[in-house]
């Protein structure tokens, strides 16, 4: 098997456990790319954040966990929540009035935010660079927004994904991180990117490598023709991968991708 798409969780699987690119994926993915594989970094992240963080490595992204696809540079898919969800979520959020969590509404390009506390816009910060303090969030509730992204100061997994899986039963709600959980459209996921990004590069899924550790990466593995859940993920993405991978704090991707690259499966 060739590999043609090799699709890349963030935090907890390529970045260091301090958030860093490791110091020797820029030079690798440069020779993956020179081979003609697409190297696509697959986060909650916005699209400008991911763009920042990988200038010069790679322009092809999953971003805000699969609500926005770009390839090469071009946006070739938005999934965009209908504004009556957007809406309900407001509302019940207004009369829950739980100083554990805050909301961020997202938009293609920026997202927004009326909590100001420096602890919450300092989490806030790290996945969204094009973040806007907002004096509330009924305004920007319209046709353009992607996701919606709750943190939570206690555990997402278990106090946020299942309050909001309760107000928002139609859509898809995924636990992304330990204080976060991602509200997009029913369907969307980093699974159905890698739909977007076959169709866009006329290859199939045979031929996809991807790797993660969470459970927002939980469809991206079983979209993938080859997965690799990392040594330190969680238990229920350990069990649907094909292969473990030495943990983020091991360099766990590098280390396989330039073992594939020996074997001649990249």
């Amino acid at each position: 098997m060739t590999f043609r798409l090799v699709a890349l969780d963030m935090d907890g699987t390529l970045l260091t456990p301090e958030g860093a690119i490791p110091a020797d994926f820029p030079e690798l993915a440069h020779e993956l790319i020179g081979k003609g594989v697409t190297i696509v970094p697959a986060s909650g992240r916005q699209l400008a954040t991911l763009r920042a963080q990988f200038e010069g490595i790679t322009d092809s992204f999953i971003a805000e966990n699969g609500a926005v696809v770009a390839v090469r540079g071009r946006i070739i898919a938005t999934h965009t929540i209908p504004v009556e969800y957007t809406t309900r979520l407001l509302r019940a959020v207004e009369q829950i009035d739980d100083p554990n969590f805050g909301l961020v509404l997202c938009h293609p390009d920026t997202a927004y935010v009326t909590r100001s506390d420096e602890e919450f816009l300092a989490e806030c910060s790290k996945y969204y660079r094009s973040l806007e303090l907002a004096p509330e969030l009924d305004r920007y509730a319209t046709e353009k927004v992607i996701k919606i992204a709750v943190y939570d100061f206690s555990s997402a997994e278990d106090n946020t994904t299942p309050l909001m899986s309760e107000i928002l039963p139609e859509l898809t709600v995924v636990t992304s991180g330990q204080h976060w959980t991602d509200i997009m459209t029913p369907g969307v996921h980093k699974g159905i990117a890698i739909s977007d990004l076959c169709d866009s590069l006329k290859i199939n899924r045979d031929s996809v490598l991807a790797f993660g550790d969470y459970l927002n990466d939980y469809e991206l593995l079983a979209a993938a023709g080859t997965s690799y859940a990392m040594e330190n993920a969680h238990q229920d993405v350990k069990d649907i991968a094909a292969h473990i991978a030495p943990s983020n704090a091991d360099n766990g991707v590098v280390t396989v991708l330039r073992q594939l690259m020996d074997e001649g499966e990249l």
